[in-house]
Order: C-alpha cells, then sequence, then structure tokens
C-alpha cells in the first residue's frame, strides 16, 4: 500500500466521521467509528486511531490555553463557550475537550 492511499484512506475515514458527528444523530462513538472505516474496509479501532490522530492534530495552543483558563468552571459552560468560539459543533467540542484534558 503507498503513503498517498493510506492518507487518502485516513481523509476518508475523518471526513466520514465528521458527517456523523455533525448529523446531530445520538450514535455512539464506535458506531461512529465503524461506520466511518467501513468505507475504506478498516477495522472500528483503527478508524478510531486515525480519528484520534487528526483531532490531536487539529488542536491548538489557543484551544488548550482557553480551555485551562475556563478549567474551574462548570464543564457545559465550558463546553458552550469552546464551541461559540471555535465554531465547532457540541459534540465535535466535547470531543477536542476530552484529548485536551
Amino acid at each position: 500500500m503507498t503513503k498517498e492511499s493510506t492518507l487518502e484512506k485516513e481523509r476518508i475515514v475523518v471526513k466520514e466521521f465528521q458527517r456523523l458527528l455533525r448529523s446531530g444523530k445520538d450514535l455512539s462513538t464506535e458506531s461512529m467509528y465503524e461506520d466511518a472505516g467501513k468505507k475504506c474496509f478498516l477495522h472500528w479501532r483503527t478508524a478510531g486511531n486515525v480519528v484520534s490522530r487528526h483531532y490531536k492534530t487539529v488542536i491548538t495552543n489557543e484551544m488548550r490555553e482557553f480551555a485551562a483558563e475556563l478549567k474551574e468552571i462548570e464543564f457545559s459552560v465550558l463546553l458552550k463557550q469552546f464551541c461559540d468560539k471555535f465554531k465547532v459543533c457540541k459534540r465535535e467540542g466535547r470531543l477536542i475537550l476530552g484529548y485536551i484534558r
């Protein structure tokens, strides 16, 4: 398998995961990994690793600092402010904050 085909598979998995994440449906994370991985014939854990790597690279120092400054407030308030500031949906904000913590 070439590096280009691997990168293309990773892009497909991330794009599909984000589509599911932002769909508004109450899907489990595992089922979203599974569905995102199906298009590329990947096991849900492998798809989960791809998604995890992607989101860990998306996190900026500004996001880390913002979360650190507001760590003393209730999580639901932090989540709302984080989503508003960084223009992400609620589930995506929760995911990113989870990686930051």
